[in-house]
């Protein structure tokens, strides 16, 4: 964004106190404003959509899914758009396409009925690009530009501004649902639809315009506001400096892009078939249809503690060590639910799965500016997005198909179990790749 844009409306240099910290503030809530195309959301409005489109919800599935799929590979691109036109009007393009797509969600089954189409392949194509508009706008673009620019205006304070961020994202996304189902009832889906439209689209778009900016350096500031060099040489001691800055094709032929990002993706995966097929597997497991969903009353109980905690120490501990944490929390998750039936089994789902998730929250936003500078942030956290993307699509896909082959959800359940703890041997050797590279002579 052109430099005569920074000072307007405001000067962030004029500010009483470091202006990331109000950066982190709308950032956040950029976040929160994606719930609409995160699946929580979407969710709620499942049963309206069914009836409106008059899609089996098995074929609103799919539709979902693909329109999913579709978004991945479209997360790239967004990414490296991020890179070349800067957070700020990155999160207004955003916010406005997410308000438009939300509205056409709204009015998609009025359009199509006055229309000259109509039929199965009309509806199921319609849902699809409703969902893709959502998905891609929504859970990619809103979230990914919101990361990438706490990325940049934070360096060794990135943990604990994460671990502030998560608080508020992780009680938000929780109580989401529920403020969205109440709206639902009490106006119906459509109102619904339009008030989001409006106040997680448009109004965030204007936020954006007004509060965000790229980076710190465009303002005349420093990444977390402190400017004393023997502060600096003591962090930098503990987590090294940005030394090189990482293209996405030389960041790709590193561990250390690797093995978080299968991780996360594995995560996505796992816990999108999880709880896209729980009454199923949990009438397998056990678990009586009306008593199910307690299997998730105890996550947030773990989450957030291990988000806040884990964010704070990740200024000071590599990251690796978090990751491998998550996977073998993972490991212990999967273990658990392969007993859910059982007390045991129901403590060791939501202890593991529970500090797993806190630290997926951490670990898909920190990675990438410590490990690759944050030059070319937006195209590589695009393209993790994009895996995370696909895998959460593919999920519960895969357990269908393995359930229709097996006749049961344990096999699939039972390997679950097993990868984790791979990825976790590749974790163990992802070094910060910054640590190839020498120091820069300050006298040069």
């Amino acid at each position: 964004m052109s430099s005569r844009w920074i000072d307007i409306p405001f000067s962030p240099r004029k500010s009483p106190f470091f202006y990331g910290w109000v950066i982190l503030a709308f950032s956040t809530l950029g976040t929160l404003a994606s719930v609409p195309g995160q699946t929580m959301g979407v969710g709620v409005f499942t049963d309206p959509l069914i009836e409106a489109f008059s899609l089996s919800r098995i074929q609103l599935a799919y539709a979902y899914a693909l329109g999913t799929i579709t978004s991945a590979f479209m997360l790239p691109l967004a990414g490296r758009l991020i890179d070349i036109h800067g957070c700020r009007a990155a999160i207004v393009y955003s916010g406005v396409g997410f308000g438009i797509c939300l509205y056409f969600m709204a009015v998609a089954d009025r359009m199509l009925a006055a229309s000259p189409f109509h039929g199965f392949a009309a509806a199921f194509l319609v849902a699809t690009v409703a969902f893709l508009g959502v998905r891609f706008f929504g859970q990619g673009c809103l979230t990914m530009v919101s990361r990438v620019m706490i990325g940049k205006w934070f360096n060794h304070f990135r943990g604990r501004a994460t671990a502030i961020a998560g608080l508020f994202i992780s009680f938000g996304f929780t109580n989401a649902p529920f403020l969205l189902h109440a709206i639902v009832v009490e106006q119906g889906w459509r109102f619904a639809l339009y008030s989001l439209a409006v106040s997680t689209g448009l109004l965030m778009a204007a936020f954006g315009w007004i509060f965000y900016r790229d980076n710190p350096q465009e303002c005349g500031l420093v990444p977390d506001g402190v400017d004393d060099p023997e502060w600096h040489e003591k962090m930098s001691a503990r987590t090294p400096d940005v030394r090189h800055e990482f293209e996405r094709g030389e960041a790709l032929r590193t561990a250390a892009f690797w093995a978080p990002t299968l991780a996360l993706s594995l995560h996505g995966l796992q816990f999108t078939a999880f709880t896209f097929h729980t009454t199923d597997m949990g009438v397998e497991l056990g678990l009586p249809a009306d008593n199910v969903y307690r299997l998730f009353l105890l996550l947030p109980w773990f989450s957030v503690p291990a988000n806040f905690v884990c964010g704070w120490l990740a200024d000071y501990i590599k990251l690796k060590w978090f990751l491998v944490l998550m996977l073998l929390c993972q490991v212990i998750g999967t273990y658990g639910l392969s007993i859910a039936g059982t007390p045991m089994g129901w403590f060791l789902f939501s202890a593991g799965y529970g500090i797993s998730g806190g630290i997926f929250a951490i670990m898909i936003t920190l990675p990438w500016p410590r490990f690759f500078g944050t030059r070319h942030l937006g195209a590589i956290s695009g393209l993790n997005m994009s895996m995370m993307v696909f895998a959460s699509a593919f999920g519960p896909i895969l357990y269908s198909i393995v359930h229709d082959y097996a006749g049961a959800y344990r096999p699939i359940i039972h390997a679950s179990a097993f990868v984790p703890a791979f990825i976790a041997v590749l974790a163990y050797f992802a070094e910060n790749p910054q640590e190839r590279y020498p120091e820069p002579d300050p006298q040069a």
